[in-house]
Parts: structure tokens; sequence; C-alpha cells
């Protein structure tokens, strides 16, 4: 059963609240129930994922020729790309993103995600391995291309280059429909005033 979400309100993307949405009572029905399982979402998350990941380690294995390696490896972080935006992330962690082109051609970017009463009602076993597995390939290919680069394998780095660019694009999509604008020269800035303002009140502590 698909969430009922709601438009967000407002014309700049970045001004717009998390989505806040009532729950259908056949929804809460079926939790109460026990929720379906979300099993072969989950395996579909983590399916092209690993698929990818494994190919660009052993595809040597299977074939000699980095092109047909390279074309695989991108049809596959292609398909990933795919199901994280538009079925596990909207089903496991209930977001969604996309963009929308006025009448103008003017292109903007619509964020979507669960209430904090949907979020309750979700399991949370779903939302963490989402997560997990979002972040996780994430980090793996800075390693695979953090080696490559050192190691002058720029074709690889390339490749590399690519699964970064769509994961990262499905992960900041992610982050932006959970906790939605961050101003990230605000942050540092309240970083630093937290900082300064607690320094002299330990220095007056360790005088006492």
């Amino acid at each position: 059963m698909g969430v009922g979400y709601e438009k967000l309100s407002g014309s700049d993307p970045d001004e717009r609240p998390t989505v806040s949405h009532s729950i259908s009572p056949d929804r809460i029905i079926l939790q109460k129930q026990g929720r379906p399982s979300n099993g072969a979402v989950i395996v579909l998350h983590y399916l092209f994922k690993m698929m990818a990941i494994t190919l660009y380690m052993f595809g040597w294995l299977v074939t000699s020729s980095y092109i047909m390696n390279f074309i695989i490896i991108t049809l596959l972080l292609s398909i990933d790309f795919w199901i994280v935006k538009n079925i596990s992330g909207r089903l496991l962690a209930g977001l969604r993103w996309w963009s929308v082109v006025d009448d103008e051609g003017k292109l903007t970017w619509q964020y979507e995600c669960w209430s904090a009463e949907e979020r309750d009602l979700a399991k949370s076993r779903d939302n963490t391995l989402f997560w997990a597995g979002l972040i996780g390939a994430q980090l793996t290919w800075i390693v695979y291309a953090t080696i490559s680069l050192f190691s002058l394998h720029l074709s690889w780095f390339l490749l590399c280059s690519v699964a970064l660019s769509l994961n990262s694009a499905n992960l900041f999509g992610s982050i932006r429909c959970r906790v939605g604008k961050m101003n990230l020269r605000q942050k540092f800035t309240d970083f630093v005033l937290r900082a300064v303002l607690r320094r002299p009140q330990t220095q007056t502590q360790q005088n006492i």
C-alpha cells in the first residue's frame, strides 16, 4: 500500500518544511496486525550495489576487457540509482525527491518524507538498512577511488567517479528529504560560537 504524500507548499524547495500527512485508517490497521515485510525491497536495495562492487573487484575473472566491465558496472549502478530513488527510499525510509520544470522553464527540486507519526509506525530496521546500504556503498567507492587514484589507474578512477556521482545524488537527495535544507555556513558559525563561549566557562571552572 503506497504512502499518501502531500505536495509541499512554497515556491522555493529549500524553504519547504518536511511533509506532514495523516495516516489512513487502513494503514494503521496493517501496522497493528504486523506490517508486511519489505524483504524483497531490502534485497533489491543491496543486490545491485553488491553486484557492481563485486564485478569491480573480480571482473577480470569474467572478462579482460575494461570497456565491457565499465559498461556492465555502469549499467548496474544506474539500475541501483533508480531503485534507491524510486523504490527503496520511498518504501524503507519514506523519502521521495524529484525535479519539476515550471512554465517558465525553471528547474526546481521537490523533497518529501514521512511525518514523525509515520516514522513511528514504520519498522526502524528498514530505515536502518536503507541508510546502511547507501552510506556503506558511498564509503566503499571512496576507498576504491582513492586506491585507483594513488596507484595511477585513472581509467578505474573514472569508473569510481561515476559510481560516486550516482550514489552521491541519492545520498544528498535522501538527506535533504530527511533533514531539510542544511546551511553549512550557519552550522559552522554556530559550532565556533559554542566552542568560544564554552572555553571561558571551562577556564573559570579550572581556576576555581
